[in-house]
């Protein structure tokens, strides 16, 4: 059985390359393998540094920087506890933004981003920012739940985040999706109804199709589902809907249904 298995995987896997070779051809395959091996090098990369710095504030020489910063809060309880929220997610953030810088250089070096480093620091802050908004509310909740009952803090932080969660979730095409592209209806109403009708198929309802100016940052296609109950929808990058005929986009929205679903 395994044999068999083993087979039929490399079969699918040879069609495959077989089509990919008549669709994009051998030179723009070589580029994307070149490309994905870099990245995937950089993650490992970034991963290691990211459990380094956890092992040194955790056991390492960095082990007291939590007890100093309650120190320099003082009495203030619930203001050394935000203080240490604060440094520890401004440390890992700070690691991880050489490696964000070098997958921003890395994109353009291939073509495939074109906004400027200004632009792209200003969406790194905003999303920095908004990391700290949740690392430090969620991470105060969770702590004082701790502190006022400590027996069943779990099950309450449980409930409590995920509540949060789900509030989240259901805001973010309202409030924080719009803080890094500008969105706009599908106007081909008939393509719109086509995708909805396909999502409802894949038992993932939605009533609306937007399209994102993903373009003025990158040549990337993309579609992705957002939003749950009255706030779910479907979004395309306009660098998909510009690019791909509508049989076309049917095939990746089919494909987000699958993941969605």
């Amino acid at each position: 059985l395994g044999g068999s298995v083993g087979e039929s995987s490399a079969a699918s896997r040879q069609v495959l390359e077989q089509v990919a070779q008549e669709h994009y051809g051998e030179d723009f395959l070589s580029r994307s393998r070149e490309f994905h091996r870099v990245r995937y090098a950089l993650f490992f990369v970034e991963v290691a540094a990211l459990l380094g710095l956890a092992w040194g504030l955790a056991m390492g020489p960095l082990g007291r920087w939590g007890e100093e910063a309650l120190t320099l809060a003082g009495d203030r309880g619930w203001l050394g506890r935000a203080l240490v929220l604060t440094l520890l997610y401004g440390g890992f953030s700070l690691l991880r933004l050489p490696f964000s810088l070098f997958r921003f250089f890395h994109s353009r070096m291939y073509g495939l981003r074109h906004d400027s480093l200004l632009e792209f620091l200003a969406d790194w802050g905003k999303a920095a920012g908004l990391g700290w908004l949740l690392v430090v509310g969620v991470g105060l909740l969770v702590l004082g739940l701790f502190v006022l009952w400590p027996r069943w803090w779990w099950l309450l932080s449980w409930v409590s985040v995920s509540i949060l969660a789900v509030g989240y979730v259901a805001v973010a095409p309202l409030v924080i999706d719009p803080l890094f592209h500008r969105f706009k209806r599908l106007p081909d109403r008939d393509l719109e109804s086509r995708l909805v009708e396909l999502a409802r198929e894949g038992g993932v309802p939605v009533e609306e199709v937007w399209v994102a100016d993903a373009s003025r940052r990158t040549r990337r296609v993309n579609a992705y589902f957002t939003g749950i109950g009255g706030t779910r929808r479907i979004v395309l990058y306009d660098t998909l809907v510009d690019t791909f005929e509508p049989d076309q986009m049917g095939v990746v929205g089919g494909l987000e249904v699958g993941g969605g679903g």
